[in-house]
């Protein structure tokens, strides 16, 4: 036997030594995939809501508060009281998100309807009015900072949460609605 537990060569020929096996592939980076949002942590493991979903909830949320406050603004334009109109849009603009939040199950209508809900980050129960007019308040605020919007919208690709940073700051979590 030859060094190494290898069988020795029958008649003094020598013993070819087998060619080593193929390179392993090279780890594929991970492909991003809804359906493997990765567990929150909080109490319930609930699992966190995919970035599509998110954007699909805010988009369908624009389109409402967009088509509500252009209604209203051109009921009272008509009726000679634009700036009510003007008022009543922005109280929109304000509440109905920390509304929906706070006394609808953690849901707005967009949210609803693409299945997700938003919920404190420590206790893992529905998120209050508070933390959903906190995090609205610096949405907003967001606003009038294009690119503060831009980057506040796009944070959940890299954070290990899919948090935003009104997200952050309220201690909230977007979550699959079970």
């Amino acid at each position: 036997a030859v060094a190494g537990g290898a069988p020795a060569a029958a008649s003094g020929a020598s013993a070819a030594t087998p060619p080593p096996p193929p390179p392993s592939a090279m780890p594929k980076a991970p492909e991003w995939n809804d359906a493997a949002a990765p567990s929150s942590g909080v109490s319930g493991g609930s699992n966190l809501a995919p970035y599509s979903k998110r954007l699909g909830g805010y988009i369908l949320d624009g389109i409402i508060l967009g088509v509500g406050s252009l209604i209203l603004i051109v009921i009272f334009s008509l009726l000679k009281v634009t700036f009510i109109g003007l008022i009543l849009a922005l109280i929109l603009f304000l509440f109905y998100a920390p509304y929906f939040i706070g006394s609808r199950g953690g849901q707005t209508i967009g949210m609803k309807v693409t299945g997700v809900k938003c919920i404190d980050a420590k206790t893992g129960e529905t998120a209050s009015f508070g933390k959903g007019f906190g995090r609205n308040i610096l949405h907003l605020l967001f606003g009038f900072f294009y690119i503060l919007q831009i980057l506040d919208l796009l944070w959940p690709l890299w954070d290990d949460k899919n948090q935003t940073i009104h997200d952050k700051a309220a201690s909230t979590l977007v979550v699959l609605n079970d």
